[in-house]
């Protein structure tokens, strides 16, 4: 079986092509500059935009993974990111159809709902609070029309919660709070905004390449949540940590600059990828921040 990831050499992508290599995929991992910034992922790696796949030499692809996006929340380039987040990938994933592909897993986002009432489901209505959230919003009903038009081929989008663990040091500012705050408190105190009462469903990286497998392995087309299902405080978190480096730091809240576009609280419901996929996350937010821990002290010179 092969399978083809964009994004291959982002966060998710890279444990991804490891993850589905060990277990005898055949991986094809395209993106821009890959052997410069990922030299060492298994399989076919080719070097150019996800855009430009070059799908004649590629040949026969049973899976088409696409976790390629601008995921910058505060892009105020609204072409820029309706395009490439959600009108390209669209043309994109008509050229996999095209090229006998029948299976289409694509990230969406929870942001997607904004401050809807908790927890969020997927037939809720969403209320996207930035242009990010407006173009996976998008996305998602572009890619209901296409499912229309191709109904033999599965195509299931996954509404992440916040995705956390080992491999994020390249993210900088995009990198999950969890991995933000973590890196923070081996020196100092941790900065978050006022006042670290707002909850997000963390979800560790081994939970989520579980969900896309599962995916993978769908029957039917569908939008799903994955996450934990649980809500977290930055408060929270900033203890855990505590207890992991035996340090007794204090949060120091700064006012928050994202007014009116800001998620307060993010908590999933997760009943439908329990039902369909078999989902259930593995890893509690307390197992996953003592598995991050050794990490980031580890990565400290």
């Amino acid at each position: 079986m092969r399978a083809l990831l964009t994004g291959a050499t982002g966060f998710v992508g890279a444990n991804l092509a490891d993850y589905l290599n060990n277990r005898g995929w055949e991986i094809i991992c395209v993106s821009k500059d890959i052997y410069k910034r990922c030299p060492d992922l298994p399989g076919l790696k080719i070097d150019a935009p996800w855009i430009n796949t070059p799908w004649n030499e590629i040949g026969h692809v049973d899976v088409l993974i696409h976790n390629a996006a601008i995921t910058d929340t505060s892009c105020a380039d609204e072409n820029m990111i309706l395009n490439i987040n959600a009108y390209d990938a669209v043309v994109f994933f008509r050229n996999a159809l095209q090229h006998s592909c029948t299976k289409i897993i694509y990230a969406s986002s929870m942001q997607v709902y904004g401050n809807a009432p908790l927890p969020f489901k997927e037939d809720t209505h969403v209320n996207p609070l930035n242009l990010y959230a407006k173009s996976k919003k998008i996305l998602d009903d572009v890619v209901a029309e296409l499912n229309i038009q191709y109904q033999s081929a599965v195509m299931i989008g996954l509404r992440y919660g916040n995705i956390y663990g080992p491999g994020e040091n390249h993210k900088g500012k995009m990198a999950s709070m969890v991995t933000q705050i973590g890196k923070q408190m081996l020196t100092k105190a941790p900065v978050i905004y006022k006042y670290g009462e707002q909850r997000r469903d963390f979800i560790y990286i081994t939970d989520v390449l579980e969900a896309i497998y599962a995916g993978m392995n769908a029957k039917e087309s569908a939008v799903f949540n994955i996450g934990s299902g649980q809500g977290t405080s930055f408060n929270s978190i900033v203890e855990l940590f505590n207890k992991e480096f035996s340090t007794d730091r204090k949060p120091k809240y700064i006012d928050n600059p994202f007014t009116g576009e800001y998620q307060e609280d993010v908590i999933l419901d997760i009943s439908l990828a329990n039902k369909m996929l078999g989902f259930r996350p593995a890893i509690s937010i307390e197992q996953g921040i003592h598995l991050l821990s050794g990490s980031l002290r580890n990565a400290t010179p």
